[in-house]
């Protein structure tokens, strides 16, 4: 059963990072990342902007924004529990938030591998941080 993870933002633009005239790094990484893990979780992003009966209707996301503010977001939910608020996650975080494999040594994402990992090498069972793994 795939994990659904909810992301909800603070209020702009886009969820992007693009508009505008600087680029949102942050945003741009994870919009790809998110796009990536698509087939192996349900995500949903919500835009307290564009989208403010979704932060209403969600108690625990109400909870936060009627104790914290809007200062609080982005919040993080999987299958509807907190699990970030305050920070985006890092591809590794969103990967063990849904619970996805590591596929840097796949054929989809190679370019991701050092020389070592793809030669077998294998030191360690750590993946995808330098280490050998295929």
């Amino acid at each position: 059963m795939k994990k659904r993870l909810e992301i909800y933002d603070p209020a702009m633009c886009c969820s992007t990072g693009v508009c505008g005239p600087s680029p949102d790094e942050e945003l741009v990484a994870l919009a790809g990342e998110l796009q990536k893990l698509n087939q192996q979780a349900e995500i949903q992003r919500f835009n307290l902007a564009q989208q403010p009966a979704a932060f209403a209707a969600n108690p625990v996301i109400q909870q936060i924004l009627e104790e914290e503010g809007p200062d609080a977001l982005p919040v993080i939910l999987v299958d509807g529990r907190l699990a970030m608020k305050g920070v985006y996650p890092t591809e590794q975080q969103l990967r063990q938030l849904i619970g996805a494999e590591e596929s840097c040594c796949s054929d989809d994402s190679s370019d991701d591998c050092t020389a070592e990992e793809t030669t077998g090498n294998n030191d360690d069972d750590s993946c995808c941080e330098g280490n050998a793994c295929c």
